[in-house]
């Protein structure tokens, strides 16, 4: 038996959960919620902290904070600002996330990026990380291509990721038609 079919979904609703430092010496308290796509019943609800109660610059899923893992934010080009829906960093051992962003929008309205959908193959619009992780999995594919069979590290992959997209950034700012 797994154990998501001996644990009940949690009721909706709002739920309130104190905390209290009774030691002596001051301590942070970090929490995150999981995505949760079920939702309850037929709609899809996805769980948050009340806006008071969270930081827009601390909203990393777990996934997001791994050593080796390439954490790719949402991008405007138009605007040149991360998207705001893009999660944020530090990771809880003060490392800077996301790694590198990628496209997610291209007009100022944020209508998102023009990509294929379905078998139609017509094009529509698409935002989010999402739409920003396949231009860096295209790149990592790109490395291991011209790597020629010796692999780079996981590490040296990140490297080559960030270095390039500040090098980018860099040329970008110089050029005066951006």
């Amino acid at each position: 038996m797994a154990v998501s079919d001996t644990v009940a979904p949690a009721p909706g609703g709002w739920w309130k959960i104190e905390i209290t430092n009774v030691g002596k010496t001051a301590a942070d308290f970090h929490a995150w919620i999981e995505r949760d796509d079920a939702g309850s019943g037929n709609t899809t609800l996805q769980s948050k902290f009340a806006a008071a109660d969270c930081s827009r610059h601390c909203t990393l899923g777990s996934l997001a904070t791994g050593e080796q893992t390439i954490s790719v934010g949402a991008y405007n080009t138009a605007t040149q600002e991360v998207c705001f829906y893009s999660a944020s960093g530090p990771t809880r051992n003060k490392r800077t996330k996301p790694d590198v962003c990628a496209p997610a929008e291209e007009d100022a309205a944020g209508q998102g990026i023009l990509s294929l959908a379905g078998s139609g193959n017509h094009p529509t619009r698409m935002n989010g990380t999402s739409a920003a992780a396949p231009h860096v999995a295209g790149l990592v594919a790109l490395i291991f291509q011209k790597a020629g069979g010796k692999w780079p590290t996981a590490g040296e992959v990140l490297k080559l990721v960030k270095n390039g997209a500040a090098a980018g950034s860099k040329k970008l700012k110089a050029n005066s038609r951006w």
